[in-house]
């Protein structure tokens, strides 16, 4: 099984993931032909859902994706400053 770590563009946290349908030298031959080769991330990694092939883009995860990308009206108080800040 394969793991990756990756750190979340929008907050930071860095995770690893686990990718059980490859192993470890897979993953990162998959991973370098995206990366380096330029091969699309979908070709590279079919088997994965949106979600798997986000979180190594971008290090984000489904319900973090869902919660930054809402509408903004959708966002709570503390997220709102967060991204208010960030364009300021």
């Amino acid at each position: 099984m394969a793991k990756f770590t990756n750190k979340s563009i929008f907050t930071n946290l860095i995770r690893t993931m686990d990718f059980p349908q490859y192993t470890q030298e897979q993953f990162e031959n998959r991973y370098n032909a995206w990366k380096i080769k330029g091969v699309m991330i979908q070709e590279a990694f079919p088997e994965l859902s949106d979600n798997g092939r986000e979180f190594i883009m971008t290090g984000t995860t489904g319900d973090e994706w869902d919660h930054y990308m809402s509408p903004m009206e959708e966002r709570d108080d503390v997220s709102r400053r967060r991204l208010n800040d960030w364009y300021e």
